[in-house]
């Protein structure tokens, strides 16, 4: 069931065109993930240059896919993912604000489970859920949803919203290239 926000993110992107396809790295897609990193100035990854985003995106991509978001035939945004038979793995996101009301971020994650579900895939990964980093916590708005911690899946919000782990328990390591998922041993509450 989506939530309000959701609901709202289709509605404001109702002019949105949508197409679907390989990965194929462009110019333009760079600058706009140039411009989508300033904004988000918690954003910290090694692909500061034009080669490192084309390598690190563009390149050897065999499950890649990707969605590109247009309004009135310019590109405004562009998502990345990988897919299989049985899953879809949202591997980044990255778009500019044409207007502040509209939820691009939130939109795109939602045509790709749209894609995901018409083509019959079981599972949809969000990757990364930092609490602190606001260019990830809307991930946790996508519910039910479920966490990887010591070594299996496990719920973290259920589909009222509730957090069934207290986000306390999760901790995050940064190494120089990655952010890493790490947890706490867990004990009954």
């Amino acid at each position: 069931k989506m939530t309000r926000n959701q609901k709202r993110a289709l509605t404001s992107c109702k002019d949105i065109k949508m197409k679907i396809g390989d990965p194929v790295y462009t110019e333009e897609k760079f600058r706009l993930y140039l411009t989508h990193k300033e904004r988000f100035n918690s954003l910290q990854d090694d692909v500061e240059d034009e080669q490192n985003f084309r390598m690190s995106f563009y390149v050897n991509t065999p499950f890649g896919i990707e969605f590109e978001y247009y309004q009135d035939g310019k590109l405004v945004g562009v998502a990345l993912g990988d897919k299989t038979s049985k899953s879809f793995s949202a591997i980044y996101t990255f778009y500019e604000v044409p207007n502040k009301r509209m939820s691009l971020g939130t939109y795109s994650v939602l045509k790709q489970l749209e894609f995901a579900r018409q083509s019959g895939m079981k599972y949809f990964y969000l990757g990364y859920y930092i609490s602190e980093n606001a260019s990830l916590t809307y991930k946790s708005s996508f519910r039910p949803n479920e966490v990887y911690m010591g070594r299996e899946w496990r719920r973290f919000r259920n589909a009222a919203g509730d957090y069934l782990i207290s986000k306390k328990r999760l901790q995050w390591k940064n190494s120089e290239l990655l952010v890493k998922a790490a947890s706490t041993t867990i004990t009954p509450d």
